[in-house]
């Protein structure tokens, strides 16, 4: 019987931890980053990041990360 419930335990725990993979879309990021009217404006992003700002979604977070790559200053 034991066995049976550290088995079960076992399994929702590992079910519990799993997280969702998604691909990075660098096209649509690339876009959105270099659009001065869209929410996603790289520099706007940026600024916001200097300053404080704790409130970043999860998209804004992405096109922060990911989107350095399309900045100027890059430098691999």
């Amino acid at each position: 019987m034991k066995k049976l419930i550290f088995i079960f335990i076992l399994a929702f725990s590992v079910h519990g931890f799993s997280q969702d993979f998604s691909p990075v879309n660098y096209k649509k990021i690339e876009k959105n980053i270099l659009k001065k009217k869209s929410p996603f404006f790289y520099t706007h992003l940026l600024k916001r990041f200097t300053d404080g700002d704790t409130l970043f979604n999860l998209d804004e977070k992405r096109h922060l990360y990911y989107g350095y790559i399309f900045q100027p200053e890059y430098n691999p």
